[in-house]
């Protein structure tokens, strides 16, 4: 499912054709994006097993030393006992979601995941999807702070092994140094000429309102989650559920 928050003028349907051939498309101008993970309802998904959230702005890499595989991030969960996954963010928030130097490239347990691709299980879907509040935070922002607290079942993981870019971020931090040519061959191309020289990527129009994203978290008792998302560190390696189930066991 594909859902497009522009108007008609300014992203035409016939550019969406390829999608609508394959995907089910949806436009709703004006909507934000935790109206539409609102839309996302427990009862759409009752036969899947996963959901899968991916983000407009992000460039997921399908060669290379860190592709982004599906199969093999699902494999992950299954093999650790996690419920919630997601690839290293280069361009994302936090320094303990990017990707790690040398060969580091265990997944870690992580006690909140910035949204950009993540994966699912059924059952943290639901929990994620009973957090939203789409009258008073209609962004969403602020999801990834209270995973932890409002739902302490689902086990999170950052898999190092592949990484993906948030273009707004990356694209400017890769344009204000020298190309590695990783980022040569896959984000130079994606720029418009403009954008290559303003080092930016236009924005996504969903602005995080602080004051709603701040009463969200008061309203759902995780402001320690805030913290340990936005200056924590990645937890252990895990790679299967023993090692996940005595990762998560807090210290006597």
């Amino acid at each position: 499912i594909v859902h497009v928050y522009e108007e008609e003028g300014a992203l035409p349907s016939e550019e969406l054709e390829p999608l609508s051939a394959v995907c089910t498309v949806h436009r709703r101008p004006g909507f934000r994006w935790g109206m539409f993970l609102a839309l996302i309802d427990p009862g759409m998904i009752r036969r899947h097993t996963h959901v899968a959230i991916l983000l407009d702005d992000v460039f997921l890499p399908s060669s290379g030393p860190r592709a982004v595989s599906v199969p093999h991030l699902l494999e992950t969960m299954d093999a650790s006992g996690s419920q919630a996954i997601s690839p290293a963010i280069r361009g994302g928030s936090y320094p303990s979601q990017k990707p790690l130097p040398g060969r580091i490239q265990c997944p870690r347990i992580m006690p909140g995941l910035e949204i950009f691709l993540t994966i699912f299980s059924r059952s943290a879907w639901e929990c994620v999807h009973s957090m939203l509040d789409i009258v008073h935070n209609p962004g969403g922002c602020g999801l990834d702070y209270c995973l932890s607290a409002w739902c302490p079942e689902v086990i999170a993981l950052i898999d190092h092994s592949a990484e993906i870019y948030h273009l707004e971020r990356a694209l400017k931090s890769a344009m204000s140094r020298p190309l590695t040519p990783t980022e040569r061959a896959l984000i130079l191309p994606l720029a418009a000429p403009a954008d290559r020289r303003t080092r930016t990527l236009t924005k996504t129009r969903n602005p995080c309102v602080t004051q709603a994203m701040f009463r969200f978290i008061k309203d759902r008792n995780c402001s320690e989650g805030r913290l340990r998302v936005k200056y924590g560190k990645p937890g252990p390696c895990v790679a299967q559920q023993s090692s996940v189930a005595s990762a998560v066991q807090p210290p006597p």
